[in-house]
């Protein structure tokens, strides 16, 4: 149970706040940004005169009822980002904005995953460098030092081009073949 004291109740002669009903809002923004409700007035016109055209069953006029109505809701649109443009403060003149607690989350995980992956690729280029030193070394002292191990299905042999061929040698179910059903 907690020791805190319970909030004093507000007194009884504190005004309530007024909540702003559906209708006060539309009207209120209306006046705010009046050209959206016309905008969206004519797009609503438009698809209605196409619907009616398709009932009549006169496709040209409904083409260009719809034609009618692609026009108006652009115009809505653009008349929407003009406005935003107008109500989003600009950029402050000291550079650009700081990055938000979640993008900095993300640039500290790709900077983690690179970290991972530079410390990866000097472990590949350490073994590599091994590799290819045993394999000179034992070139001139007899046998050849063995390859890697590869995946499963992957064949390294020379094709008669003389290059190394490491795709899917094709044997099971895997492969791109048969994920087409070619095979």
């Amino acid at each position: 149970m907690s020791t805190q004291p319970l909030p004093a109740p507000a007194p009884p002669d504190a005004p309530e706040p007024e909540l702003e009903t559906f209708r006060e809002r539309m009207i209120r923004k209306s006046r705010a940004e009046p050209l959206i409700p016309v905008g969206m007035a004519l797009t609503v016109f438009a698809l209605t005169g196409a619907i009616i055209q398709s009932r009549r069953r006169n496709p040209t006029s409904m083409n260009h009822w719809l034609r009618a109505r692609i026009v108006a809701q652009g115009l809505t649109i653009a008349i929407v980002v003009a406005y935003a443009y107008r109500v989003i403060p600009a950029r402050p003149a000291d550079g650009p904005l700081p990055p938000s607690p979640a993008a900095a989350r993300a640039n500290a995980d790709a900077e983690d995953e690179r970290r991972a992956f530079a410390t990866r690729l000097r472990a590949a280029e350490e073994e590599h460098a091994a590799f290819e030193s045993a394999r000179t070394a034992g070139s001139a002292a007899g046998p050849a030092a063995t390859p890697p191990a590869h995946p499963v299905g992957v064949s390294s042999a020379p094709t008669e081009k003389g290059r190394t061929d490491t795709q899917d040698t094709g044997k099971g179910r895997s492969g791109w073949a048969s994920w087409l059903g070619w095979r």
